[in-house]
């Protein structure tokens, strides 16, 4: 991530242009239909008879359920996404996706992306990732409630809200403006009081 953002950074300090072009396959598994996948198969790999029919089985007759607090849904049939924690899983979405044709589509120009949990915006100041990680740190509410614990408790759950949110990939803000890094200092300075003010 440093590493991206640095060229980033480089080639706009050297007047260049700098295009990051991002995939997010975040739910991708998900998104893999049955039948496409089944005609794909043959079409594309000759997978064909046995083979076919052993695909077609494994994908077959699906079913998933939720359960929640001891509460189960009815099972439904699924009929997109390949098994995850399956060893065919990956291949089978290689499979469905090889054909992938950008072509004459044309790609869109966006203000903030979000890579590997770190906010790159267009003019490379860093302001959307300290926006969003001090948004995602839920000092508020744990500042409404934290006065109930011990200090002990309060210093574990400031650690891993708060402080953790604030470290990761913080290196990418070496050479931040510092009203960006005050606003993070801030943020530490009133995990700090109320670690003070606890019992």
């Amino acid at each position: 991530m440093l590493s991206v953002h640095n060229d980033g950074a480089r080639s706009i300090d050297n007047d260049q242009v700098s295009l990051l072009v991002l995939l997010d396959l975040s739910a991708a598994f998900d998104t893999v239909d049955h039948q496409i996948l089944l005609s794909i198969l043959p079409e594309r790999f000759a997978v064909a008879d046995a083979a076919l029919s052993w695909f077609s089985s494994y994908l077959a007759d699906r079913k998933q359920q939720f359960t929640y607090a001891g509460s189960c849904t009815p099972s439904f049939t699924v009929d997109c996404s390949v098994p995850q924690g399956s060893v065919l899983g990956p291949l089978e979405f290689v499979v469905y996706t090889r054909p992938v044709h950008v072509g004459s589509a044309s790609v869109h120009p966006v203000a903030t992306v979000r890579n590997l949990g770190v906010y790159l915006d267009a003019d490379a100041t860093m302001r959307a990732h300290v926006t969003s990680t001090i948004r995602c740190t839920k000092l508020r509410q744990i500042n409404s409630g934290g006065h109930s614990l011990t200090r002990p408790a309060l210093i574990t759950l400031l650690r891993a809200l708060v402080i953790s949110k604030l470290y990761y990939c913080n290196s990418v803000l070496a050479g931040a403006p510092a009203v960006l890094l005050n606003r993070f200092q801030s943020v530490l300075n009133a995990a700090a009081r109320l670690v003070r003010s606890a019992n």
